[in-house]
């Protein structure tokens, strides 16, 4: 199978079957992959260790002896139902060698034919990394920049609509500051990197991005844990940007917003709020280093103040008090420095409203 062949299955999101042990799949896998593992973790370790001291053909036979019985009645029936679910859907594992051939002959013994991704995760792996080096030269980029608060990603997110556009902090399940964690958690990195390509290829497919320029939210190197991938981060740093200019009391509305009003009420509980709490609590200490100790304990105080009042009245307005120190504190004097050592091109200055006008003006 060769590139454009990937290219199309990762664009039209065919289903994808993935028997690989579970740790491989989690470090990395093709998006939109179900895994549906021939071997678990277990079992592949001592497959392993056997290929290791006594080599393949011991190794096929421990396979064989693991996964026998209702083992193996019970992993065909899983696969079966995928397929019956999923009827055009492929089967891989890391070189669409082994694994997905030893998969797809006994899905034949019960009457099911499923084509094997050839090359397997290895292939689609290399190929999505050439994407993202190819990428970085075809495309032209706008940043969206701005301090904290300003709504950059509400803004990213409203552009979607009309404007090619990369959202890295979705695509690494953090909002990119130290109180940015979400829910989910983050992808590994090599997978982050899958998600990257496979958006590049979808904006490819859509043309839009060889006319206009590529939106990409302002973001330091790392988003939570996740890195953004080294030649893409450079041409971030070296593209023009739109200014978010937005008044102090609107990006302390924006962030009360969006990390306390919405996500406390979301969570429902009082068990969960406090849980929130504590890890903002955690967050702040964090950054001390940064922030200074005397800054720190002052706004730390604000913060388990605010908690109180959460707990004791569910009154969440004293939050803003920590958030707009927080925001001057710490957040603009980062984030002014950073830009002045960059010293980009502006292309325009305005609220996110305005912005929206001039992107939809290109």
């Amino acid at each position: 199978m060769n590139s454009t062949d990937l290219k199309k299955i990762l664009i039209g999101h065919q289903p994808l079957l993935d028997v690989r042990a579970p740790v491989e799949y989690l470090a990395g896998h093709i998006p939109g992959a179900v895994n549906i593992p021939i071997l678990n973790n277990e079992e592949r370790a001592l497959v392993g260790t056997e290929y290791k001291k006594k080599g393949q053909e011991s190794a096929i036979q421990l396979g064989v002896k693991l996964i026998s019985g209702s083992i193996k009645e019970e992993r065909i029936a899983a696969w079966k139902d995928f397929f019956k679910k999923n009827p055009e859907s492929l089967i891989y594992c890391f070189r669409g060698g082994l694994r997905s051939r030893t998969a797809q002959n006994w899905l034949a013994e019960v009457g099911v034919v499923i084509p094997r991704l050839e090359g397997g995760y290895k292939a689609a792996r290399q190929m999505l990394l050439e994407t993202i080096e190819k990428a970085v030269t075809q495309f032209s980029i706008l940043i969206i920049s701005g301090p904290t608060g300003g709504g950059k990603s509400h803004l990213l997110r409203a552009a979607q609509n009309f404007f090619p556009t990369l959202d890295l902090e979705k695509l690494a399940q953090h909002r990119g500051s130290a109180f940015g964690f979400e829910a989910e958690p983050q992808p590994r990195q090599v997978h982050f990197e899958n998600l990257i390509a496979q958006d590049f290829l979808r904006l490819l497919q859509n043309g839009d991005v060889i006319q206009k320029p590529l939106l990409i939210e302002d973001e330091s190197r790392l988003i939570g844990k996740n890195v953004i991938p080294e030649g893409l981060f450079a041409k971030m740093r070296s593209s023009p940007i739109v200014w978010v200019d937005e008044s102090l009391k609107k990006r302390v509305d924006n962030i009360f917003e969006d990390y306390i009003s919405n996500t406390v009420i979301a969570l429902g509980s009082e068990e969960q709020g406090l849980a929130l709490y504590l890890r903002y609590e955690k967050s702040l200490q964090s950054i001390e280093r940064r922030l200074g100790g005397g800054r720190t304990q002052e706004i730390m105080l604000d913060l388990i103040l605010a908690k109180n009042h959460y707990l004791k009245k569910r009154d969440l307005e004293p939050n803003r008090t920590w958030i707009e120190k927080l925001l001057v504190y710490y957040y603009d004097p980062l984030y002014l420095s950073s830009l002045e050592k960059r010293n980009p091109v502006v292309k325009f200055r305005g609220s996110a409203e305005e912005i929206l006008l001039f992107l939809r003006s290109l």
